[in-house]
């Protein structure tokens, strides 16, 4: 689960991950802590828990050395502090009514769009699914008669923030280009991410959403199709 300002919960950055796999829970650890390969975390006086600390841990050397400093895998730097946890621990108060509020606004996004889902994919989830919406998220049908950049332009010049729905096809981005190369067509090997990045966009459902922050959005809208409809 992510911590970032944005979702459900936060903590100012970071996130968590939940198991009762020992396993995993060691490979977290590591990746957590730059990759490290020491998984006891001892004190530092008194050596590591396992009692190995000074050994020869190198593949093709006879060099002793401390295995707080080997690492077996590339890593990040992803440890909280005390002060998120601080934060994290008052959010959880305020989650239940947090939470109600994205469902709230998901409701009124839904009624906002549900006149013109001839031209969206409307969101959907199963029935019997208790869902806390990240947020609300729409994609232009492929034989609409505007593209999704048409209304994320009207949202933004009216100061509604909109989001792509991230990377979309993650391959056409410079980062992946060693993966890309393999594939001659990346729309048509990937069409329904194709679809996603050109089409799909969504709003914030979060709990600072007013009453007259919604009815503005609504407004915006509708006059977006009034003059979709004036074209036409």
């Amino acid at each position: 689960m992510s911590f970032f300002p944005a979702h459900h919960l936060t903590t100012g950055h970071g996130g968590i991950v939940a198991t009762d796999d020992k396993d995993l829970y060691n490979i977290l650890q590591s990746l957590a802590s730059w990759g490290r390969s020491c998984k006891c975390y001892g004190n530092v006086t008194s050596g590591t828990f396992c009692g190995n600390r000074f050994q020869k841990w190198f593949r093709n050397s006879d060099q002793i050395y401390d295995h707080r400093y080997v690492f077996d895998s590339r890593g990040f730097n992803l440890r909280p502090l005390e002060l998120q946890g601080s934060i994290g621990l008052q959010q959880l108060k305020k989650l239940p009514e947090m939470e109600q509020a994205r469902k709230d606004n998901f409701k009124k996004l839904y009624n906002i769009f549900e006149p013109y889902s001839q031209y969206f994919h409307m969101p959907t989830s199963h029935p019997q699914a208790d869902v806390c919406p990240f947020a609300f998220l729409l994609t232009v049908k492929e034989n609409a008669p505007f593209e999704a950049q048409d209304i994320i332009q009207h949202l933004e010049d009216a100061k509604i923030q909109t989001r792509r729905l991230f990377s979309g096809n993650i391959l056409y981005h410079s980062a992946y280009r060693d993966y890309a190369w393999h594939y001659e067509n990346l729309a048509k090997d990937f069409p329904i991410a194709e679809i996603l990045m050109r089409n799909a966009f969504f709003l914030g459902v979060y709990i600072g959403i007013t009453s007259e922050k919604m009815t503005y959005i609504e407004q915006t809208v509708d006059k977006f199709f009034e003059e979709l409809n004036d074209k036409t």
